[in-house]
């Protein structure tokens, strides 16, 4: 764990906790968002990123060194805490050391590798994460409470209740196991006064008090609503459940057991209802409730280990040293084949890594530009970039609190896809006040093209095998004399190309058409007819539209039709910015037997997967017949 941590191998969510350490000690009592330039509170300013923090600023620590330090710190508080919880409880000596023998290496095929797990494999990842510290202090609050009951000393309610207000706010859902916990344990005692639940009660609503008195988010609005973002990304701890633990499910009969023998075992009724929370998590698609496997198996681990220490004390194996080492050396070798491929190896792999961590790649970030600086780069790398530089326009994972953010993911997305017009690009950049461009040449394909179109307008400042960083703030303070001629893409509809034809009608809330542009030169049977729509995103979309514009006589008879999606398919209205608006030209063919006469144009959109039309309304409101528009102009086809 030492060498993984002093190695620096850090992935994933650990560069949003150091980028949360990073903004609280540079703005420790008003932070803005950690990773976007938007004043927003982030859910992981907690107390233990604050306390880290300030550690960080008063020693002058970097962020990503003392968010690793604290790492080693909740390694040690668990392995203190986790034994004196177990041999509390079970009142059995070297009862701890199997237990962690087994949460380590127990496991069965690719066990998750999430925070709130401790197997081999992801401990060393997840050290430094509020969930390890939370269950460190959780584990300590429920041995302080087994003293409590014991001795009857009601003082020792006074650290849990400042433990349960710390849990609460560092990781709710921890605190939902700790509570399981207390109670389970009350449970186990027979004749426990009833104060000790009248207490367990004022712990319990103190801390949501002090929890919603937290100033640096909305606790209930986190708890109530906000969560919700994160159901999708734990959906997992539902897929292959019994592949995973398989190991650990030796411990579900040893429950059964002691359920049997006593059913106030508190190990028991803790695994009964963190499997009634499991449960709940899968039958209401609140899939963050998932994450409480991790504890259900750590208690089978347990159960599984009282077991085994108490094998050992009936063969009397505890009174002599080598008796005693050949039996837990006995217990590894069965364990080896089960951890090896999916713990051991992969742990020594990483110990021993002589590749590069991204604290040695991103360095040049922080010789270049600034905290408060917007750095466009991919989702990806958005991640890693605010530890070292400036602030990025979206990242990979689920946020709580930005209610644009879908939005702004689909932006970048857009950005660096192969399709994205120029002139896209730079309302994007434009929109988020992007001052520099970071080119990851590993995920962004065609970076040379990208590259390229933005040299004239900033300047190359870095650039090596990875990656190339172009500064835009020159662009940035011309901004106001930028103009989009290349592509046919308007910043605003009076940039100079009006339409000829001007007639606003709403299509839904998303789109509306500002006018059109028509060319009937060529109107004769088997001919064609022109024309160019002027469409205004009102809004980001999410879905992709189809335009139809049909030809029709005098009797309302199609004689013609033309359906695509703008501008030939190649800019999707899902990747519409809002305020936007597109010239959309179309090429309406003639029927060969159209006769003579006076013809209309109808115009309307439709979603291409569900083909229904959006609903028209004219500008006072009023809904058109059939979803459709009719168009001003009339023209004559001639023979």
């Amino acid at each position: 764990m030492t060498f993984h941590t002093l190695n620096g191998q850090w992935v994933g969510d650990f560069w949003e906790h150091s980028a949360v350490v990073r903004e609280l000690a540079t703005r420790p009592f008003s932070p803005d968002h950690p990773q976007l330039l938007a004043d927003l509170p982030h859910a992981f300013y907690s107390p233990y990123h604050l306390g880290i923090a300030l550690i960080s600023k008063l020693v002058d620590l970097d962020p990503v060194v003392a968010f690793s330090a604290a790492g080693l710190v909740n390694l040690t508080l668990l392995l203190i805490s986790l034994n004196k919880f177990v041999s509390l409880l079970l009142n059995r000596e070297g009862v701890g050391f199997y237990a962690w023998l087994f949460i380590l290496l127990l496991w069965g095929d690719s066990p998750w590798g999430y925070s709130g797990f401790f197997h081999l494999q992801v401990l060393g990842y997840v050290l430094p994460y509020p969930a390890t510290f939370a269950s460190a202090i959780t584990f300590m609050a429920l041995a302080m409470y087994i003293c409590l009951v014991r001795s009857e000393n009601r003082l020792w309610l006074l650290p849990i209740l400042v433990v349960a207000i710390l849990v609460l706010l560092t990781h709710p859902l921890t605190f939902i196991v700790m509570f399981i916990g207390l109670v389970s344990i009350s449970v186990g005692v027979r004749s426990l006064p009833l104060i000790n639940y009248v207490l367990l009660i004022c712990v319990f609503a103190i801390s949501l008090l002090a929890a919603a008195a937290w100033p640096y988010f909305s606790f209930a609005e986190l708890v109530l609503s906000e969560s919700s973002v994160y159901h999708p990304s734990n959906c997992s701890m539902y897929v292959k459940v019994a592949r995973r633990i398989f190991p650990a499910l030796i411990g579900l009969p040893l429950v059964l057991l002691r359920i049997k023998s006593n059913w106030r075992d508190p190990l028991g009724l803790m695994v009964f209802a963190l499997t009634l929370v499991y449960v709940y998590g899968a039958l209401s698609s609140n899939w963050s409730y998932g994450r409480v496997i991790s504890y259900i198996v750590c208690l089978l681990h347990i159960v599984i280990a009282d077991r085994v220490s108490y094998i050992e004390s009936k063969l009397e194996l505890s009174q002599s040293l080598l008796p005693r080492l050949a039996y837990s050396g006995l217990i590894l070798i069965i364990l080896f084949p089960l951890s090896f491929g999916n713990g051991i190896r992969p742990v020594l792999d990483r110990s021993m890594s002589g590749q590069p961590g991204a604290s040695d790649r991103y360095r040049f970030l922080s010789d270049l530009t600034q905290q408060y600086d917007v750095v466009l780069s991919d989702i990806e790398t958005g991640r890693d970039v605010p530890t070292f530089g400036g602030k990025v326009v979206a990242v990979p994972h689920p946020l709580a609190f930005v209610p644009d953010h879908e939005i702004r993911k689909k932006d970048v997305r857009y950005f660096f896809s192969d399709v994205a017009f120029h002139d896209a690009r730079l309302e994007i950049i434009k929109r988020y006040k992007v001052d520099f461009l970071l080119l990851n040449k590993d995920r962004v394909p065609k970076w040379e093209t990208v590259m390229h179109s933005f040299q004239p307008l900033g300047s190359v400042v870095f650039s090596n095998d990875e990656f190339v960083l172009i500064d835009l703030h020159s662009l940035n303070k011309a901004s106001a004399s930028w103009r989009l001629l290349e592509y046919p893409l308007l910043e605003q509809p009076t940039d100079g190309r009006r339409p000829l034809h001007s007639q606003v009608v709403r299509f839904g809330d998303e789109i509306e058409l500002l006018g059109y542009d028509l060319d009937t030169s060529d109107a004769r049977p088997g001919g064609v007819v022109h024309i160019t729509l002027y469409l205004h995103a009102l809004r980001p979309m999410d879905a992709s539209y189809t335009v139809f514009v049909h030809l029709l006589d005098t009797m309302g008879e199609m004689r013609g039709q033309k359906d695509g999606r703008p501008l030939n398919g190649a800019y999707s209205t899902e990747f519409w910015p809002s305020t936007t608006v597109v010239r959309d030209e179309y090429t309406v063919p003639v029927k060969d037997d159209a006769p003579p006469g006076e013809y209309r144009l109808a115009m309307g959109l439709y979603q291409s997967a569900t083909m229904k039309r959006l609903p028209a309304f004219n500008e006072q409101g009023v809904a058109l017949a059939s979803d459709r528009l009719m168009l001003y102009s009339r023209f004559t086809v001639k023979q």
